[in-house]
């Protein structure tokens, strides 16, 4: 057994070592893509009725702003002539 033999020895103990923790890593990045995929699925359909609500609320409050401010803005016009 010469000096290559325990070179070669330690190269393949060395990769054995980092090689576990790899494949784990992997396994483990696998399942968060797989889970942020299924997030998104699911939170689509929730976002799609959230803006559906939000535009009706944004069509309200600009609808009754208007009509609160119409008001005012007539007696400021008035008021300047």
């Amino acid at each position: 057994m010469d000096l290559r033999f325990w070179a070669d020895l330690s190269v393949i103990y060395l990769i054995g070592m980092q090689l576990v923790p790899t494949i784990l890593m992997i396994v483990v990045l696998y399942f968060i893509v797989r889970g942020v995929m299924i997030a998104r699925r699911k939170a689509t359909t929730g976002v799609k009725l959230a803006q559906y609500y939000v535009g009706i609320a944004r069509t309200q409050t600009s609808r009754f702003a208007d009509k609160a401010a119409d008001p005012l803005v007539r007696s400021h016009a008035e008021a300047a002539r």
